[in-house]
């Protein structure tokens, strides 16, 4: 899908560029007549959150500031979707849920490569909600970023769900034992 969407604003900015050259000088170029408005967009801006697209911003990140890139854990992956849908089937945002259980222990819990958890989340409008919202919000909180930016954490996983309205977005993130 956000390939598709991809391609069809690409082609509209060529089909809607155009470029005239002076005829009195052929080896000159002169400024293009009509100039396109239209701003592509990357794959991040396009779409709902994604977690292979949240992954590759998070390790972009880490590779700048010279960290190892997270590698994903299924366990990691499980534990991030059932806080996602959990935010998601009763209606909160919060790392503690309405028994007291912080998202982060379901990490221990599903993946046995697990250590020390913690956790960032996310929630988005439905109508505004792409992978660079999440993570530029992530990016954007020193506690969020910081764990991003950790060395010590190795492993990975991220999940998304959705309500009518709203993304819930989950990155679990471990010290491997």
């Amino acid at each position: 899908m956000k390939r598709t969407v991809l391609i069809l604003v690409t082609l509209a900015v060529l089909t809607l560029g155009t470029v005239s050259y002076a005829s009195l000088d052929k080896r000159q170029a002169t400024v293009p007549s009509t100039q396109a408005t239209a701003q592509v967009l990357s794959k991040y801006e396009v779409g709902p959150p994604d977690a292979q697209e949240l992954l590759e911003l998070v390790n972009a990140e880490r590779a700048r500031v010279g960290v190892a890139p997270l590698v994903i854990d299924e366990g990691l992956n499980a534990s991030a979707q059932i806080k996602a849908d959990d935010m998601d089937n009763n209606n909160y945002f919060g790392h503690v849920d309405a028994n007291g259980k912080h998202g982060y222990e379901y990490a221990c819990e599903y993946s046995a490569s697990c250590k020390v958890p913690s956790e960032n989340i996310r929630w988005t409008p439905l109508a505004a909600s792409t992978s660079r919202v999440v993570y530029d919000d992530w990016y954007n909180s020193p506690q969020h970023i910081a764990a991003i930016r950790k060395a010590g954490y190795t492993l990975t996983g991220i999940a998304v769900s959705n309500s009518a309205d709203k993304y819930y977005t989950v990155q679990h993130f471990c010290i491997a034992k």
